[in-house]
């Protein structure tokens, strides 16, 4: 025990030596009783430079939910909620997603399980990147399904 404490020291000392910190400084942040809490996660993380403590959020973040209603008008697609009904908005980028297939507005009924990816506006609303709508599969994505196209206007009659 002795032997492996004068090779820690003698290790940390020559490590300040051609450093130029303090021998207390290393002896404190290392040694063989304090074991090391950096996980391979976190060197990655600091190597890609966006730290979770960084204050950086997500650009996109997913959803799923029940229509409650959607307004064609306003483009404004609400969701069922325990209280309050969450307000997802569709724009010229939302693209509609159904068994597979691109779907259109009409598909989008009351009771309808959806899901997708959100993001929020510069206005702080939620704004649909993809909405798939259907129960979630539990098929996993084999990643050769057709691209869904932007969402389209419906007919009215």
């Amino acid at each position: 025990m002795i032997q492996i404490k004068t090779y820690w020291l003698t290790a940390m000392a020559v490590a300040a030596m051609l450093t130029g910190t303090s021998l207390a400084t290393c002896a404190a942040d290392s040694g063989p009783e304090k074991a090391s809490t950096t996980t391979p996660t976190d060197k990655v993380i600091r190597e890609r430079g966006n730290s979770p403590s960084s204050g950086a959020k997500r650009e996109t973040y997913p959803f799923r939910g029940k229509v409650a209603s959607f307004d064609a008008a306003s483009q404004a697609l609400k969701l069922e909620g325990k209280t309050t009904q969450r307000v997802v908005l569709l724009t010229a980028q939302t693209r509609l997603m159904k068994q597979g297939q691109p779907a259109l507005l009409d598909d989008l009924k009351p009771g309808e399980e959806v899901g997708g990816t959100l993001r929020k506006s510069s206005e702080g609303r939620e704004e649909a990147l993809l909405i798939r709508i259907g129960p979630k599969s539990d098929a996993p994505s084999t990643g050769t399904e057709p691209k869904a196209q932007p969402v389209r206007a419906t007919n009215p009659e």
